[in-house]
């Protein structure tokens, strides 16, 4: 068989689905990629006649290959490494923005917040989210819906006008409203409500992450609780200064900073735009966006771009914007080397 390209510019693997996860199915892999013919050498690159091409899975030995041996293969010799994770995806520092309660200002200006580009979180109340188009859409535009829990009450069960019974209740009610509601496949973080640590323990069965409210920054391979991650409580009335000192902070430690915001008009949680070395994203992994968390052994995958980028819009417009960071570009995944 002879090969109908020898240049390929790029590809990805197909999706299983089209919702906020990365969902691939083992048993139907299949890469999508863009080549051009051999014969094609030569021309200018405008006017190359690109082609797609299809990578699929077969079952061993449908191809006329050989099938492998299945058993008495000797173990690979030699001592284990080569491989190293970067931090943050080979960025210097991280950034994620956060935002809880589902509360009506969020839903009006979620138009501005699209329009940067930038996949942000969200973390819903599920009595309390309006049951909101918008959620549904935040999901396919590649947010991240997390669990609020049903109610928002303190882990004893006060706090709030009605409570589910137990913790286990309060986060399984949530979850199955945004899978149900929004179309989600998979809820993979948490927030406590008032940043009650007597949640902690709970959020540790049913997600990946859970964020607290406590002030601080997570470094690479410290002792942060995946828990109760720390984060930059926003206040309302705050200035953009505030935010670029705490986003140099992280940058000049090489931590990643998590924004808490509720009133999205209260926030001037602005995004940097320069040329500073930051990975934004969400909590977890939106559409072509994953973290690199190597003090939790998450591998990435492979590298972001690193770019300039015109100041986006603030959200509040009586501030002035950020003027740190770097522009996201999520039209590509994480990074690892060997």
């Amino acid at each position: 068989m002879t090969a109908w390209t020898t240049d390929i510019s790029h590809g990805e693997m197909l999706r299983d689905g089209y919702d906020q996860t990365l969902t691939i199915d083992p048993a139907n892999l299949q890469f999508l990629y863009q080549g051009v013919s051999p014969s094609a050498h030569g021309l200018d690159y405008a006017k190359l006649p690109w082609q797609l091409g299809l990578i699929r899975r077969v079952t061993a030995g449908s191809s006329g290959l050989p099938v492998p041996a299945g058993s008495g293969v000797p173990k690979p010799s030699g001592a284990p490494g080569g491989l190293r994770v970067l931090n943050w995806a080979g960025f210097k520092a991280a950034l994620s923005y956060t935002y809880d309660d589902a509360l009506p200002s969020q839903i009006a200006d979620y138009p501005q917040l699209q329009a940067t580009g930038v996949r942000m979180t969200f973390f819903l109340i599920g009595s309390s989210d309006g049951n909101s188009p918008t959620w549904a859409q935040a999901a396919r535009d590649g947010f991240e819906l997390g669990n609020h829990t049903e109610h928002h009450c303190y882990a004893d069960g006060t706090g709030c006008a009605s409570y589910a019974g137990s913790i286990e209740a309060e986060y399984d009610l949530c979850t199955a409203h945004i899978e149900q509601t929004y179309g989600v496949s998979n809820v993979w973080t948490t927030a406590s409500p008032y940043g009650d640590t007597g949640y902690d323990a709970v959020a540790a069965t049913r997600f990946f992450l859970n964020r607290g409210v406590q002030g601080g920054q997570v470094a690479p391979n410290d002792n942060s609780d995946p828990f109760n991650l720390p984060c930059y409580a926003a206040s309302a009335g705050e200035t953009a200064s505030s935010f670029n000192s705490a986003i140099d902070s992280a940058h000049a430690a090489g931590n990643w900073l998590i924004f808490l915001s509720t009133r999205s008009e209260a926030t001037t949680a602005t995004l940097p735009s320069t040329s500073r070395t930051c990975w934004i994203a969400s909590i977890m992994p939106s559409p072509r966006v994953t973290f690199g968390l190597t003090a939790w052994s998450m591998s990435a995958h492979t590298g972001l771009a690193k770019k300039p980028c015109r100041a986006p819009r603030a959200y509040n417009p009586e501030v002035t914007p950020s003027s740190r960071g770097l522009c996201p570009d999520t039209s590509l995944l994480g990074n690892t080397s060997a």
